[in-house]
């Protein structure tokens, strides 16, 4: 299975714009999955081992729909942490992670796609780096 990966809110709504329009194979089943991932922060050691920090975790936006039975199209945009116990930082993360999933929603709304939480991978595929 092939995935195309994004960074960038824009680039991915071009891409799903064209999806929608005609000039690619289509968002299989009008199915649209968006969610917010939460990823612990992982520190390497100068031993090369890892440590995770539980108090800091990232943010990010996932974005995913399947283009044909074999091609994910994938939205991994991150978004900011979250810190246990610092309220303005969490708040302005959130902030940020609401708007672009409304630019998400939005979108998904003006061509009739269906959205639905969680997200499409590939078999096996734990989504970790």
């Amino acid at each position: 299975m092939t995935t195309v990966l994004f960074n960038d809110v824009d680039e991915f709504l071009e891409e799903l714009e064209a999806e929608v329009n005609g000039s690619g194979s289509g968002v299989l089943s009008n199915i649209v999955r968006v969610t917010n991932l939460n990823r612990p922060f992982v520190m390497k050691d100068d031993k090369g081992q890892k440590h995770v920090q539980p108090f800091i975790r990232h943010v990010y936006l996932l974005v995913t729909y399947l283009r044909g039975p074999e091609e994910i199209i994938r939205l991994e945009r991150y978004v900011g942490d979250q810190w246990d116990g610092m309220t303005d930082q969490n708040e302005r993360t959130w902030a940020l992670a609401t708007a672009l999933r409304q630019k998400i929603l939005d979108a998904c709304a003006a061509h009739g796609l269906q959205v639905r939480g969680g997200e499409v991978r590939a078999g096996g595929d734990s989504g970790w780096p």
